[in-house]
């Protein structure tokens, strides 16, 4: 029998709920497709509950309580002595939760099925979906991964998101620490720079590379690092961490290039070191899914992998 005369139980079935997968499911639906997706956690992905949104909420704050020094300068009394960090969580959480019930509507009115549980695929075009309470099965006649990423761990330096943390750990954060050891100093470990230091918290930032932001624009990346360095930020960049020990306080041994150490001591510890695909525990090696060295899907021109569906 051809593909064309199977009939599946969906026309698409998409795996994750994150920004790539919710709109594509968004769009199926107003395409008039049958339309099911298949989220292991909540509806938004990394992006809009443990990623972008919030950290986004977290800046603006940021921001705004950075100013109270401008305002001061103006001759305003400005008191800060009530200032509750607990109450910047509460909102960043509070644009989560209103952002997340906007995409979960909109599912709805598109007519997507949503669907919790961990999805393996078994062939081409049918996946199991893994649920506490048992697990269930669904066809496709094209599957969607959009799957996302995770942060990456660093070896010796074990997350644990109490005293280091991932970017998913220090978001969810609701006190500040008086100090934190920043190790990475891509996109989220500026942001966390910032944040934390704005906030009033002593933060040091350690890079293998030459520069902060080695992969943008040196321009750009200047600027961020100076206006860091006069928050009062410190920058250790061509330095790798070696060591870590953890009594009351983190003591982080850090090396450059010519094999000098130093020590930085911080309450707590961000590893921002990039992120990783979530490819694994899908059953892609079993239908001969192409990936790359880092564990991404290979894709041609239009986004297709390896096998057919």
């Amino acid at each position: 029998m051809s593909n064309a005369q199977v009939v599946y139980d969906y026309d698409l079935v998409v795996i994750g709920a994150g920004p790539g997968g919710y709109v594509a499911a968004i769009r199926a639906g107003q395409l008039g497709l049958k339309c099911l997706l298949i989220e292991k956690d909540q509806i938004g992905g990394v992006c809009l509950n443990v990623g972008c949104i919030p950290s986004k909420s977290l800046i603006h704050q940021a921001s705004v309580f950075s100013k109270r020094k401008e305002l001061m300068a103006m001759g305003c009394d400005v008191n800060d002595a009530g200032f509750d960090y607990s109450k910047v969580f509460n909102a960043s959480r509070q644009t989560v939760s209103r952002l997340n019930k906007g995409v979960t509507a909109l599912l709805k009115k598109n007519g997507v099925t949503c669907v919790f549980g961990q999805a393996v695929l078994q062939n081409e075009h049918t996946v199991i979906i893994k649920q506490q309470d048992g697990e269930q099965t669904a066809s496709g006649k094209n599957i969607l991964l959009a799957t996302g990423s995770s942060p990456r761990e660093l070896a010796g330096f074990p997350i644990d998101e109490e005293r280091i943390l991932s970017s998913s750990g220090i978001l969810l954060m609701q006190k500040l620490p008086a100090s934190l050891i920043i190790l990475g100093a891509g996109a989220i470990g500026m942001e966390f720079a910032y944040i934390m230091s704005s906030f009033g918290v002593k933060v040091s930032v350690v890079e293998m590379e030459s520069r902060v932001l080695p992969y943008e624009d040196s321009d750009s990346a200047a600027v961020i690092a100076n206006q860091l360095s006069r928050q009062g930020v410190d920058i250790f960049c061509g330095h790798k961490a070696s060591e870590l020990a953890s009594v009351d306080q983190l003591l982080l041994t850090i090396q450059d290039k010519d094999g000098q150490t130093k020590q930085l001591q911080a309450e707590k510890m961000l590893i921002a070191i990039g992120r990783v695909p979530n490819t694994a525990g899908l059953g892609l090696e079993k239908l001969n899914v192409k990936l790359d060295e880092n564990g991404y899907v290979q894709t041609n021109s239009f986004g297709k992998s390896s096998v057919d569906s």
